[in-house]
């Protein structure tokens, strides 16, 4: 496994062998984990971008736990003691989004992933013009 970490009492995790497999067909993986699974990750000193949502607000958070009617009041007690705590840790992570707007907030994340793409050290060199300019250098043109 990747990483895994049990989350309000269930067990999850993400194959290492299919990231590996998604990213050398050359496709963008995104994973929906918690803190603890980007933590595993971070140890690990994946190649990797981290990105936090955040709800607009706690409260909101609670409307939309409830919205979705998945836990009982217990659960949802424990999981709104927990939220803020974890919550505070989006200072670990490379970009943060709030999800104030479903829409905006998926373009924000676009935006990260395509300005990612462009930067140099993660740059996909699939360009012959990366190839022919490696040799040559500032100054003198091709080097020797």
């Amino acid at each position: 496994m990747l990483e895994a970490a049990t989350v309000h009492g269930y067990l999850y995790g993400t194959s290492r062998r299919d990231v590996q497999r998604l990213c050398q067909q050359g496709f963008d993986v995104l994973l929906i984990i918690d803190c603890q699974g980007a933590a595993a990750l971070r140890r690990q000193s994946l190649d990797a971008l981290y990105v936090f949502i955040l709800p607009p607000s706690l409260g909101a958070l609670e409307e939309r736990l409830r919205q979705r009617s998945a836990d009982d009041e217990a659960s949802m007690r424990t999981r709104l003691s927990i939220a803020p705590v974890e919550m505070a840790q989006y200072r670990d992570y490379d970009y943060v989004i709030v999800n104030d707007d479903l829409k905006s907030a998926t373009q924000e994340l676009q935006a990260i992933i395509l300005a990612d793409r462009c930067c140099l050290p993660r740059l996909n060199r699939r360009y012959p013009i990366f190839d022919e300019l490696d040799g040559w250098t500032h100054e003198r043109g091709p080097s020797t």
